[in-house]
């Protein structure tokens, strides 16, 4: 495979974590980083844990390097599509960290973009590249269950990384574009449907909020399947990530945070056991090679071998779009406390 040389925009948990799969491949290089709203010195000390070479404190100067020909974009989501946008008009092939954007016509924007510039754009959905979701896929590819008739997605913890995330202005919404996002995806790979109609319901466990921390949903799949989501910021225990599918000859359910194989019990606690897992005391589920377990280093790899090998992601923009357009439809429906049919 020939050197690919790669731009990294944002200092985040996602970007350390795309960083990861970028490393395990010899023949990619970090080759700068842009760490927005930053002092030099907090950029370089990044760039260095990274291993790139060169720092920006703004994302223009990173997309004017020549060489970098992949911008993998771990911002917040208001900043996905002006970068995402600004990118492909460079040239550059463009890797958008989840959601796609802070609303459906924030997306459309950067497909247009990144078609009238014809550069490749990956929707970087990295739990349809882990290996237990892509084994149940591969179960229900094979009629392991039958046709599927319903469907739930689930995943809980006790909040976001950053206080970003509490502000509809600069995320778009709560825990249901958060998380949500990530299940709506998987049940639409898993019932190989799309979502047509839902009913949601948003709470807000504390006043001052301007976005939900719960959010509930019901759904129905052109396929007939119906389904339901579940997510939450306040939820204490741990990451929870769940999802069950039924079918006519059988059922499934993958759930890589607790159904984990290591379970460890400490009276005293130990260091780091999984992402948002509060303490290591008492019963805790490590997740072993954490990276890997979630898709990370997997999705990272099948981008660069599509630049490489001139081929389309499996998670393309238009994925994300329909992600997207099923939680807004949510947020209309938890608004109006109506059925909303998505077209």
């Amino acid at each position: 495979m020939r050197k690919v040389v790669v731009g990294i925009i944002g200092a985040g948990f996602s970007a350390e974590r795309h960083a990861a799969g970028y490393k395990a491949i010899p023949t990619v290089e970090i080759g700068a980083v842009a760490r927005l709203k930053a002092s030099k010195k907090e950029t370089e000390e990044f760039a260095r844990k990274l291993g790139a070479k060169r720092a920006f404190t703004n994302y223009e100067d990173l997309l004017k390097q020549q060489d970098i020909e992949i911008v993998n974009i771990c911002v917040p989501n208001y900043l996905h599509e002006p970068i995402a946008v600004a990118a492909a008009e460079h040239g550059k092939h463009v890797v958008v960290e989840k959601p796609l954007a802070k609303n459906v016509e924030e997306g459309k924007s950067i497909i247009d973009a990144a078609n009238k510039a014809k550069v490749k754009l990956m929707y970087a959905e990295n739990f349809q590249y882990a290996p237990s979701f892509v084994k149940a896929m591969e179960i229900v590819n094979q009629g392991g269950i039958g046709d599927i008739f319903m469907v739930t997605g689930r995943e809980a913890h006790s909040g976001p990384h950053s206080r970003w995330f509490y502000d509809l202005n600069l995320a778009g919404g709560g825990a249901l574009i958060d998380l949500g996002i990530h299940d709506i995806q998987l049940l639409r790979m898993f019932t190989k449907s799309e979502p047509i109609e839902v009913s949601a319901i948003a709470l807000k466990t504390q006043s001052d909020l301007t976005v939900e921390d719960n959010g509930v949903a019901t759904i129905k799949f052109r396929s007939g399947a119906i389904g339901t989501l579940e997510e939450s910021w306040t939820t204490k225990g741990g990451h929870d990530i769940r999802i069950e599918l039924y079918g006519k000859e059988g059922g499934l359910v993958i759930n890589p945070t607790r159904m984990t194989p290591l379970q460890v019990f400490s009276a005293t606690g130990f260091g780091y056991a999984g992402e948002k897992v509060e303490f290591t005391k008492g019963w805790t589920y490590p997740i072993p090679e954490e990276f890997y377990t979630f898709g990370y280093i997997q999705e990272i790899g099948h981008f660069v071998k599509c630049v490489v090998e001139d081929c389309k992601p499996i998670t393309s923009g238009e994925d994300g779009l329909a992600a997207l357009k099923a939680i807004m439809a949510m947020y209309e429906s938890a608004k109006t406390g109506k059925l909303v049919t998505i077209r």
